[in-house]
């Protein structure tokens, strides 16, 4: 429930940052891709995580939700560090963000 409640505001707080960035003729492509890719994944993630399940459950005497834990946590690992260098800072230079 905290996560749910701390992510909830991600949304509108992402279409805000498009709105005050973008220019207006592209606004509804960016809208329209992130309303696009957000059903996109809630449509594929519950087939990706029961393929995954199934798939490794017993291996290496480890059950598939164990083995589901584990890549989606080394995914985003991989994805956070590497946001970290490639992302640019917004509001300042200071590298770990306003102060």
């Amino acid at each position: 429930m905290l996560v749910q409640g701390e992510s909830s505001g991600f949304g509108d707080w992402e279409l805000c940052e498009q709105a005050a960035n973008a220019q207006p003729a592209e606004l509804s492509k960016r809208i329209a891709f992130f309303y696009t890719a957000s059903l996109l994944s809630g449509a594929f993630g519950g087939l990706l995580a029961g393929g995954i399940i199934e798939g490794m459950e017993g291996l290496a005497n480890t059950r598939g939700w164990k083995w589901l834990f584990m890549i989606e946590g080394m995914a985003t690992v991989v994805v956070g560090a590497t946001a970290w260098f490639i992302l640019p800072s917004m509001f300042c230079n200071f590298p770990f963000g306003p102060r």
